[in-house]
């Protein structure tokens, strides 16, 4: 216009052109960063993908409406000088406090080491939480009798739990289902039971859930569990180990794997940290063992198979036919009358047809007895197995790992017998290489990108520290506010990471626009006016962040809440490092490790740039 000022459309399209490179370059970088997440196995792998998914895709629609919407946003509504009283309040708290520090290298080293180290400290003593902690109000219990427990049995003791159940405080409605239904999509037997308890709203949940518990452990001879409808869906879409550590011994014969699976166990209770420790055996039930007299039975014209298939018959019957009623089929079964199969005593008395001597007592060519059967046989491929199954309480199952497999290690096994490390830990260390291969890859392509984006090697290699200090911003928030890394936790750090990035790149860009335009010389001034224009856009950026996640924050891991409220608090202590060391570390990194040629970088010749002066070129040639 007539005053020499450059209009407002052209600053606002000289902004788009100077940052658009840097936010693409950032997205791409934060897309390598996620890259090994979406690999991961087991919990992870069931839920960081999805929601990893959605931060890309929200990161792409926030970067086609800064492309395409705030600049005609901001060409609307901006009017007058681009600054108001706060700013100018931040300008001189800036000019006189910490304009003379952002240059010293010792403010800037001590700031890097104590958060990256606070961060690497934080991380050891967190404890992974990946599968989602929901306090969810209906909890289920369920119950497995000894295989052969009969319909009206499992009724019958289904009802006493549900009454024990009824009578806790804070319980406000028991349900339950024994056996499965003629539609249901789950396969269970008339020895299974579920039992589900509504809690009350305004119970105490971790209370009542440990009372439920109490009840479930006091049925002895069953197997139950205490769980919710959340962990039991993800149990059965991971079809993961429901133990840390799992020994499995596997061999043919029975009384061998008996004897060493205790070895093993005697040998895993003397390791610290093993809870929960024991030999899952089959169940047994009790079963008639006939076993033929060889010489009385030859002696009555008698072969052994004769006599097991008579007695087979008469206990256990024949279908000698079938009967269609109703499109239905109905299997005709002879067998002995219900009074023979009473007891051992019974059996015996048993008559038994033979061709020359009539009939025969079964007691006189066999003998019956009543012994423990297996009453299931469990194999993997063609060898039986016993497994030893212990939990890991205060130590990392990798360390403990280690020792069951070294103390696994010394047992003695006979021929055709062997025992393996099963379970999570397992788990972990059959994708333990792809994932060290995926993240060193991730590392050098992220690098890359920054050499790419800033034009220098050096840069690049010493922008990690500052990237380390941020995702240890967000470390040190979860250490001090419970300890546990989450899904929500982990999201928050990939969040930071990309601010980051994106805060980094765009700094370093504009102290080497000052260098472009200004022809100010590399030094000490450079950085002391770019972080000076960058000011009022990080910390108005940050503290808008912050304003909208410290509610979520505050209100604390209640119900609806479970993974953002980590996540909310995981992102403002990465927000707050991020501002930090960019203020502090990262002008004394610039002037430690740039130089005057990096002012020319590659991604704005590949993208393009334009500066206010060009802009005032063009218009007095134009006029």
């Amino acid at each position: 216009d007539d005053t020499g000022e450059v209009p407002l459309a052209r600053r606002v399209r000289h902004a788009l052109i100077e940052h658009r490179s840097a936010a693409l370059f950032g997205a791409f970088i934060i897309g390598a960063a996620i890259t090994p997440f979406l690999f991961m196995q087991g919990v992870g792998g069931a839920f960081l993908p999805s929601i990893l998914g959605g931060y890309v895709l929200a990161l792409v629609v926030s970067y086609l409406a800064a492309l395409l919407l705030t600049p005609a946003v901001g060409s609307l509504i901006l009017d007058g000088p681009p600054s108001s009283a706060p700013i100018r309040a931040m300008h001189r708290s800036y000019d006189r406090r910490l304009a003379s520090r952002v240059t010293s290298p010792l403010i800037a080293t001590g700031a890097l080491v104590l958060i990256v180290g606070l961060g690497a400290a934080a991380m050891a003593f967190l404890a992974p939480s990946l599968e989602p902690d929901l306090e969810e109000r209906d909890v289920l219990v369920a119950m497995e009798g000894a295989p052969g427990t009969s319909l009206t049995a499992m009724s019958d003791r289904t009802e006493a739990v549900v009454a024990e159940l009824a009578a806790i405080p804070g319980v406000r409605t028991v349900g339950a289902h024994v056996g499965r239904a003629i539609t249901s999509d789950q396969v269970a037997n008339v020895n299974e039971a579920e039992v589900w308890v509504g809690i009350d709203l305004t119970a105490d949940y971790d209370l009542t859930v440990a009372r439920i518990g109490e009840v479930a452990a006091r049925q002895t001879d069953m197997l139950t569990e205490v769980t919710t409808h959340t962990s039991q869906r993800v149990d059965e879409v991971l079809g993961r180990a429901e133990q840390d550590i799992v020994v499995r011994v596997y061999g043919e014969d029975e009384s061998v794997l008996d004897q060493k699976s205790a070895e093993i166990e005697t040998a895993m209770s003397r390791l610290d940290g093993i809870s929960e420790l024991r030999v899952d055996t089959p169940p047994t039930e009790q079963a008639l063992q006939v076993m033929v007299d060889l010489g009385p039975a030859q002696a009555v014209g008698l072969k052994p198979g004769d006599v097991r298939r008579q007695a087979a018959i008469l206990l256990n019957g024949i279908t000698v036919g079938n009967l269609f009623d109703e499109q239905k089929v109905f299997d005709v079964v002879v067998w002995g009358v219900p009074e023979i199969r009473q007891s051992p005593e019974t059996v015996r008395d048993l008559l038994i047809e033979t061709e020359a001597f009539g009939r025969v007592r079964l007691d006189q060519v066999a003998s019956v007895s009543a012994e423990p059967s297996p009453a299931e046989i469990r194999h993997e491929s063609v060898f039986t197995y016993r497994d030893v199954t212990a939990n890991v309480v205060g130590r990392s199952v990798d360390s403990v790992a280690a020792e069951v497999e070294a103390a696994v290690a010394g047992v003695d096994f006979p021929l055709e017998h062997h025992a393996e490390l099963l379970g999570t830990f397992s788990e972990r260390q059959s994708q333990r290489v792809l994932m060290t291969a995926l993240w060193i890859g991730a590392a050098v392509f992220v690098f890359l990108l920054l050499q790419a984006a800033l034009n220098s090697w050096k840069l690049a290699a010493g922008l990690f520290p500052v990237l380390a200090g941020a995702v240890g911003g967000g470390l040190i928030a979860a250490w001090v506010t419970g300890g546990t890394v989450s899904l929500g936790s982990i999201a928050a750090l990939v969040v930071v990471f990309g601010f980051a990035v994106r805060q980094s790149i765009v700094t370093i860009k504009e102290y080497q626009r000052l260098q472009r335009e200004g022809g100010r010389p590399f030094g000490p001034d450079v950085v002391v006016q770019g972080t000076r224009n960058r000011l009022a856009s990080l910390i108005t950026t940050t503290v808008a962040s912050i304003l909208f996640l410290l509610p979520i924050a505050i209100r604390g891991p209640s119900i609806g809440f479970e993974i953002v409220q980590p996540m909310a608090v995981v992102a403002i202590g990465g927000l707050l490092a991020t501002a930090v060391l960019t203020v502090v570390a990262l002008p004394a990194l610039y002037l430690a490790l740039g130089d005057a040629e990096d002012a020319i970088v590659w991604g704005e010749e590949l993208f393009g740039t334009i500066s206010l002066t060009d802009l005032e070129e063009q218009m007095e040639v134009e006029s």
